[in-house]
């Protein structure tokens, strides 16, 4: 019985010679997030202090159902997959970089970074000199866009994109510190 949930994670460290906390995405499946410790811990090693800042089960992106299973899709599906993009933006007047995590169900990279474009952090989170962007790629180069299937590659685990039947609303983000210590005791909670 497959009983695994797609998870996005933000995780956060206190990296060894850095100033400040520095931040990084991880997509895993396992039946519960506490499962995930041992990603966590191998994602970021060199973190001394490895937490999760925000995580999403993964369930549903925009009109389309997301599961996970370890069957391979069927070659003749619709050829959907599930983008990663991690926006950065700007206020005038604040020296901070803001950044937004999203993920969009589309056939192909084209059709998904038009749909980002019209988000609204997109839109409102720039201003000439310092425009909103995809992050790491100002120019707006594809090479930085991830299909989450390829994050998950090696691992076992396949997604599987359906158009939802019904109106559903989008999979909420849980924000908010997280140790792993934390997750420990869920992960003992869970087993009592």
């Amino acid at each position: 019985m497959n009983t695994a949930k797609l998870y996005c994670i933000t995780m956060g460290a206190t990296v060894p010679g850095r100033l400040i906390e520095q931040h990084d995405m991880l997509f895993a499946a396992a039946p519960d997030i506490s499962d995930l410790i041992p990603s966590l811990q191998a994602a970021w090693p060199e973190g001394s202090s490895v937490h999760i800042d925000a995580y999403r089960e993964v369930n549903t992106v925009g009109a389309y159902h997301i599961a996970i299973s370890q069957t391979p899709p069927a070659e003749n599906t619709s050829g959907l997959k599930l983008f990663f993009f991690n926006l950065g933006g700007y206020v005038e007047g604040d020296m901070e970089e803001y950044h937004h995590k999203a993920l969009v169900v589309a056939a192909t990279q084209k059709e998904a970074i038009a749909s980002i474009k019209q988000s609204e952090f997109y839109q409102n989170r720039g201003y000439a000199g310092a425009e909103s962007h995809i992050d790491d790629k100002m120019s707006v180069d594809i090479d930085d866009v991830h299909i989450v299937d390829a994050l998950l590659a090696g691992s076992g685990w396949h997604l599987h994109i359906t158009p939802s039947a019904e109106s559903a609303a989008e999979d909420v983000w849980q924000v908010g510190y997280l140790s792993l210590s934390k997750l420990a005791k869920r992960a003992a909670s869970l087993e009592a």
